[in-house]
């Protein structure tokens, strides 16, 4: 969040955005590789700010500097929006775009539980999660692309979807860090549902439960990916939306073990089919 100190012109403020998300968030890097040149720059700044909130939690060693640097970027997203930008190659990028500051608060305070790593309760919470985070920024993506209310909607499903596949694609990765870093975000009454008590265990009926509860999750995701089918869609939802399917794919092929699920296979694939998407139009 390092404000810079000089002025920047456009392009080397895009380039900059552009190395952080290649470095952070591939999957979105790619998305922004395969719209149109005129979208790209903005879309790519959208995505980095998404990056730059989203790790708060790793770069902060309690959670209260991590408040301070979310609303260090809330004041600045409501300056952004006012007409008084700050020195920092996002929100120079951001400026004067279709945003809504409050969907951009919601996106920054949808961050929180990260900094506590508190267990979500149930699947709603689970799912409020994903809304508030990837499912509103995918939204905003939509909104500043000129997209409409159908379009905008079907945008704001697929984030969600994106979000939960992600959760439980990530779920090994999460489960595995330091125990200051550590975080089981599965829900606590699917986890009683089906006696699950620890989800890193190699106990065959830990990791039957492990399994059933990744399936609830991704069927929620495939319910609304499918939703989001049946309506109009931006280009850049198109391509999220195949990426959440491949994901998909993934893990029901896995068994729904994000233990054992290969990202690695199928990844030209998904490339290939990226650039067949562009193109499509």
């Amino acid at each position: 969040m390092t404000p810079q100190t000089t002025t920047v012109d456009p392009e080397t403020s895009h380039l900059r955005n552009q190395a952080m998300l290649r470095a952070e968030d591939h999957d979105r890097f790619l998305v922004t590789m395969f719209t149109k040149a005129q979208k790209r720059s903005p879309l790519t700044a959208l995505y980095a700010l998404n990056t730059e909130i989203a790790k708060t939690r790793f770069i902060v060693s309690e959670p209260a500097l991590g408040e301070i640097r979310l609303a260090w970027w809330r004041e600045a997203v409501t300056d952004m929006i006012n007409g008084n930008v700050r020195r920092h190659d996002i929100l120079e990028q951001l400026a004067g775009q279709i945003l809504r500051e409050d969907e951009l608060h919601t996106l920054i305070e949808g961050r929180k539980p990260d900094l506590y790593r508190e267990q979500m309760d149930n699947m709603e919470a689970l799912i409020a999660y994903a809304v508030n985070t990837s499912g509103q920024l995918e939204g905003m993506a939509a909104r500043q692309a000129n997209g409409e209310d159908e379009e905008i909607v079907a945008a704001r499903k697929i984030g969600t979807a994106w979000a939960l596949i992600g959760l439980m694609r990530a779920l090994p990765h999460n489960l595995s860090q330091e125990s200051e870093q550590s975080w089981n975000y599965l829900p606590q009454d699917r986890m009683a549902d089906w006696g699950l008590t620890d989800p890193t265990s190699d106990d065959e009926s830990q990791r039957a439960a492990v399994c059933e509860i990744v399936d609830q999750v991704c069927d929620v995701a495939a319910h609304l990916l499918a939703d989001a089918a049946n309506s109009r869609q931006t280009p850049a939802s198109r391509l999220m939306a195949s990426l959440a399917r491949s994901y998909l794919g993934t893990l029901k092929r896995a068994g729904y073990d994000p233990f054992r699920a290969n990202y690695n296979r199928g990844a030209m694939g998904r490339f290939l089919k990226l650039g067949w998407l562009s193109i499509r139009g």
